[in-house]
Formats: structure tokens, sequence, C-alpha cells
């Protein structure tokens, strides 16, 4: 078919939705999407797929500008706040024996991540991948973004919780019994991601979806851009440096920014925002504005609809579908943008909201090998509280699980 048959095809099927929305009060359902949409399948997909080399997945991407610079960068963190974590520089021949592993290497992982009941409500797990190649993955590349929505199915209240990707949890693969949340994802793939997330918190989550930066770039600009502010020089410095690499990395181009304001971004630029860690805004400003961003891209969807311009929504849902991994059908997430108005972004939170840095982890850090890292300060505590953001339940109870964890966590913290 040429490219006009199929241009036509495609305005004739909008306008007849259209029509049908007028009539009946039905959504359009598009069965047939983009070519480049990776449907997943939770349980059975190809494990296959080649993953990078360990040198893209085995240490954390080097996240500073290239330019040079005598800014401050050292993260500092506290038991009471989750503040920015130290860098470690000691040399390995320097350190001394690690001390044995505790008992607690052996706990059970017999727990079913799926047994969880929770009615009314669908959760949906969203992962942003540091992918500089741009490939669609299920595996091989840190997870540097990990949020969970809930939405409640009755009232259409979304609630976004981000998990930050240098927390502690319990880890389903790779022999040891905790690892930072984002290296489940590069060390494993999406379904092993699903479990950890669902066994640490106790949750049921079964649909996934997964994006890259091009993907997040593209949406951006399919929805005319969002609105973010940048504070001050120091954070417009960081920002540039991060532009230069993600307009490099997508191919795509966004300009730089010559003072502080709050600006109109385009995909690359916002982006590049959500990627900012450093000048005092650490892992858990960066997660903040990565919500800030999915809620006004949302809200940019939502303000489409209720104008009429279901064409422009149409376009920015098969925008997104082009640079994703989900193992929900096309017509599924075409649904969600065009009933966009039934749904309000309500509330916004991160897991933990309390832990220990590295520097109060000497021990751990010997045991496991691990840098830069947050432990939960009461991790049952924490799911409780998580539970109650995102399903109102404050009667939650820990199962006996989470309990063997948290009571874990607790000796790692203190021996």
């Amino acid at each position: 078919m040429s490219k006009k048959k199929k241009t036509a095809l495609i305005i004739a099927i909008i306008v007849t939705s259209v029509l049908i929305i007028a009539v009946g009060g039905a959504f359009l359902y598009i069965n047939k999407i983009l070519n480049a949409y990776t449907k997943v399948d939770l349980e059975t997909f190809d494990y296959n797929t080649p993953a990078p080399t360990d040198e893209e997945t085995t240490e954390e991407p080097t996240e500073e500008p290239t330019e040079e610079s005598t800014e401050e960068t050292t993260e500092e963190t506290t038991e009471e706040t989750t503040e920015e974590t130290t860098e470690e520089t000691t040399e390995e021949e320097t350190a001394p024996p690690p001390p044995p592993r505790p008992v607690h290497e052996g706990i059970d992982c017999n727990y079913d991540p799926y047994n969880m009941t929770i009615d009314g409500y669908r959760t949906i797990l969203i992962v942003g991948i540091d992918s500089r190649d741009q490939a669609i993955r299920t595996k091989g590349a840190n997870s540097d973004v990990i949020v969970i929505a809930s939405i409640n199915e009755a009232t259409g209240e979304v609630k976004l919780a981000s998990v930050l990707r240098d927390c502690v949890l319990r880890q389903e693969t790779g022999g040891k019994a905790f690892n930072k949340a984002n290296s489940e994802f590069a060390r494993s793939d999406i379904s092993q991601t699903v479990a950890m997330i669902n066994r640490n918190f106790d949750l049921n989550i079964d649909e996934f979806v997964v994006v890259n930066w091009r993907a997040v770039a593209q949406t951006v600009d399919a929805v005319g851009g969002i609105e973010m502010t940048i504070p001050n020089d120091k954070i417009l410095w960081y920002f540039n440096g991060y532009l230069t690499a993600v307009n490099e990395a997508t191919g795509l181009w966004g300009p730089q920014l010559e003072a502080p304001g709050t600006y109109n971004m385009c995909g690359t630029q916002a982006v590049a925002f959500c990627r900012i860690r450093y000048g005092g805004y650490n892992d858990q400003g960066r997660t903040a504005h990565q919500r800030e961003a999915l809620t006004k891209v949302v809200e940019k969807v939502k303000q489409m609809v209720l104008s009429g311009d279901i064409a422009g929504a149409t376009n920015a849902a098969e925008v997104a579908l082009s640079g994703v991994a989900s193992n929900m059908s096309p017509t599924d997430i075409m649904n969600f943008a065009l009933n966009a108005p039934n749904y309000n972004i309500t509330g916004s939170y991160q897991f933990p909201q309390s832990a220990v840095g590295s520097e109060s982890l000497a021990n751990f850090h010997a045991r496991y090998g691990i840098n830069s890292c947050l432990m939960p300060t009461n991790f049952e505590q924490e799911v409780r509280s998580l539970h109650a953001f995102l399903y109102n339940d404050g009667a939650y109870e820990p199962n006996d699980f989470i309990r063997s964890v948290g009571t874990a966590m607790s000796w790692e913290i203190h021996n």
C-alpha cells in the first residue's frame, strides 16, 4: 500500500471513530499500531536477545557532563533522610578482608510474588532504561526509572510511586541476597524485575511498560512539549551537559538553554532535565522530576481529548508505542490515551522515605561490593506506607517474607 493510501486510511479511521464517539459514546480502538511496537508476554518472551557487553551493563553509566568543572558532585546522606550517597574511592588492594556473609544469605524465596489480591486496582510497572543505543530491550540495561502506577478502577485516581534506583532490595537472581534495585533488569530481564518488585513490596503486578530515552523524547514532542523549570545556573550547567549526551544518543535535537527559568521543553530537553541528580537534586529530586514529567504528558493528552483533538491524542499514543516493550496490547495502551480525561494523577511518592547511605554501610559494602546504595531504615514500615499510599490501605500488614527481609536489612545496618 502506498504512503498516500496509508495516510488516507488512517484519516478515515480517525474520522469514523470521532463520529462513533459523537453518536454512541464509544472510544477509538486501534488494533494495528506501529510495527516497531514490541508486545511481550511476561512468562514466555524470548530471552535470547543479545545483551550489551559487561562494559555497558555492570557499571553505572557516567552521569556527569563531559565539560570540565570543579563543581562539587559528592552526594551526601543521613540516616533520617535519603540524601545523596557518597561515592567510595578506596582501592581494592587496600581494603581489609570482607566479613563473613550473614546467615540470612539463604532467605527463603519460595513466596509467590503474584499471590497478593488487591481488589479494585490495576497496577502497572513502568521501567525506563539507560539504553545508550536506544534499542527496545527487555533485559541487559540499568533500569534507572522504576515507577509503580496504581489505578483506582472505580474513581480513575492514579498514584505514582518511584523506587529509588540505588535502593537495596532482595534480588531474584545473581547469587547475592541484596543488590541495588536497578541491577536486576541489567543482570536478568523484565520478568525477574517485576517479580523483584512484587516480592519485596507484596504486590501482584502483572503488567509492565519498558521505555527508552528516544521513546520518551518523541512522546514529549508529540504532545507539544512540557513546562519544566531550571532554578539556577548550577542546574543549567548540568542540564546542558546532559542535553548534549541525550541529543547524541537519540539522534534527536534540542537547543541548549542560556539562562535559568521556566521553559516549554522539547523531548530531549525534558529527558535531559529528568536525568539530573547532581547540583543538590540527588536521586530523590531526579525521580520527582520524572513523575512530574509523566504527569504533565498525561495532562497534555487529556487536554487533547477534551478539546476534540482525537488525532493528536492518537498520534501521541502511537509515538509512545513505537519505542516501548510491554505485555499490554496496543489497543489497551491506546485506550489509556483516549480515556485520559477519566484519569487524575493525585499522588506522587518515593520508596524509601528514610534510608541509610553508603557511608554507614561499610561492612555491607565489604560483604557485597556494592557502592552508592541506600538501605531502608525500617523496611517493614516502608512497605506498610507504600500500601497505604498506593491503595489507601492503612490496615495492611507485611507477610513473613517481608518481615524476614526487614530483619536482614536491620542486621546489615548494625553489623
